[in-house]
Formats: C-alpha cells, sequence, structure tokens
C-alpha cells in the first residue's frame, strides 16, 4: 500500500480538500464584499458619527443611513425625529433642517423640508417652521445662528462611535 498520498484514500481525499478550500475562499469573497457594500451605504452601524459641538446637552446623531436625529445626552431622547439634514446653532440655540423623508427604509411619498428651532439653556423647541416663518422668527427674537452644516457627508467635528 502507498503513503505518498496517491492511493485510494489520496485519490478521494484530494478532491474533497480542493472543494473545501474553494469554499472557504468563496465565503472569505463574499464576506469582504457584504463588508464594502456595508460601509459604503452606511448600513448595520459603519457610518455612525455623533457631533457633540452643539449647545446645552443636544447631538446630533446618525444611527443608520436614514436615521439622523437631534438627540438631548441628559434626558436620552430624540428631539427632532430624522431626517435631519442640516443644522445650525450658536451659544444658546441650535436651527435644525428637516426633511422627514423615510419611515424606516420606506420613503414617505410627499416629502417636505421643516425648521425648528431648539433654544438650548430651556430646553424649549419651537417649530416646525415653513423657512419664511422660521428666518422671520429668529428676526424676531434676535436670533443669529452660524452657518448651515449639512449631515451628509460627515460633518467636520462630528465622531465615530
Amino acid at each position: 500500500m502507498k503513503r505518498n498520498g496517491t492511493g485510494m484514500v489520496g485519490k478521494i481525499c484530494r478532491p474533497i480538500i480542493v472543494i473545501v478550500l474553494y469554499l472557504l475562499f468563496i465565503q472569505v469573497v463574499c464576506t469582504a464584499a457584504v463588508y464594502l457594500v456595508y460601509t459604503t451605504l452606511g448600513i448595520g452601524g459603519a457610518g455612525d458619527w455623533t457631533y457633540r459641538e452643539l449647545p446645552g446637552s443636544y447631538e446630533i446623531f446618525r444611527s443608520h443611513a436614514y436615521n439622523i436625529v437631534v438627540y438631548d445626552a441628559d434626558t436620552k431622547d430624540t428631539v427632532i425625529p430624522s431626517y435631519v439634514t442640516q443644522f445650525s446653532y450658536n451659544e444658546g440655540f441650535i436651527g435644525i433642517q428637516q426633511t422627514p423623508g423615510w419611515q424606516g427604509e420606506t420613503p414617505i411619498e410627499e416629502e417636505r423640508t421643516v425648521y425648528y428651532l431648539i433654544n438650548a439653556e430651556s430646553k424649549a423647541v419651537y417649530g416646525p417652521f415653513e423657512l419664511e416663518t422660521f428666518q422671520s422668527f429668529c428676526d424676531e427674537n434676535s436670533i443669529r445662528l452660524g452657518p448651515w452644516i449639512k449631515t451628509v457627508p460627515k460633518p467636520d467635528g462630528a465622531v465615530t462611535d
């Protein structure tokens, strides 16, 4: 009986080993491809970030490609639900632009952009406003906000968690 792997056992095992190695290779390639797709699209937590430079205890939090919210870190409450598209702030106020265009991963038929104003000290939330009403409200109350910051792509200063 030969012991160099060319006998009956070698003839049976060699193709099985080749098939197993091939299947492992396919699994590794598929796993890498899925990971690249998920991270590129921001699915599954890979693109999550938090913007913590707002006044008070407020944060802009992205937990999914379709979920960007204003969050109060003190109370652990969502203050403005998704989808926050831009924000602006000064020492005491935060302006929010929201386009509630998604419910989960399902697009809402009628997208309508609205604006909110948050008083970081009193925690009062004003809105939703149309753009002109929001601007008038800020002017009447002498509130000057900084430049508007888009939430996509990830804003400068946001940290990944």
